[in-house]
């Protein structure tokens, strides 16, 4: 079995949750920093990239007619 992965700019997302109603009400990010190096040392090169994301959406309220 794979896993298809299809990498996408968080602006992408954003422009996509926001034409669909959705507004962005809380985001953290993760870089590569020491802890991950101690970790995995390899990484040493990437110090400060970034490595993961996690947003909170809220759909607007819909007022009915």
């Amino acid at each position: 079995m794979a896993i298809e992965t299809h990498v996408h700019l968080f602006s992408e997302h954003v422009q996509a949750a926001l034409a669909s109603g959705w507004s962005l009400a809380e985001m953290h990010e993760q870089l590569i920093d020491e802890r991950w190096i101690s970790l995995k040392p390899a990484w040493a090169s990437l110090r400060d990239v970034p490595v993961s994301f996690a947003a909170v959406w809220r759909l607007a309220a819909r007022v009915l007619p």
